[in-house]
């Protein structure tokens, strides 16, 4: 029995922009995918690959600002989700406690802002 089966793949599509900004830089890339028909075409290679196309549907960004030699600055680069807001880098939210909690270790006072913020990370960590 033939089946039709619809599979929602993610495409990564790369543009190169002129922005202020990384908000400025994924709406300026939006604009140009979205206001038009998506300037990129999707070609079927297999028999049983009857048609591909977009899926109207965004999953995140990399931003990446360029380094000036024509390649990314990776020290800028960030993630964000579909609603543009910065994805939570666990990586980062990590160092950034242990750091702080070493510091707290070596003080003669305990500094209450950086206690409260190294128990929130820790905290959100330990909650995934």
């Amino acid at each position: 029995m033939k089946h039709y089966v619809h599979v929602y793949l993610t495409v990564r599509v790369k543009t190169e922009v002129d922005a202020a900004d990384h908000e400025a830089a994924m709406r300026t890339a939006d604009g140009l995918l979205f206001d038009k028909l998506l300037p990129v075409r999707f070609s079927t290679t297999a028999k049983h690959v009857l048609e591909a196309e977009y899926a109207e549907e965004v999953t995140g960004y990399l931003v990446e600002r360029d380094d000036g030699a024509g390649g990314p600055d990776y020290e800028d680069s960030r993630v964000y989700g579909a609603d543009h807001r910065p994805e939570v880098d666990l990586r980062v939210m990590l160092r950034e406690a242990v750091s702080m909690l070493g510091e707290l270790a070596s003080m003669p006072r305990v500094d209450a802002e950086k206690f409260v913020r190294a128990h929130q990370i820790m905290a959100i960590v330990s909650g995934l």
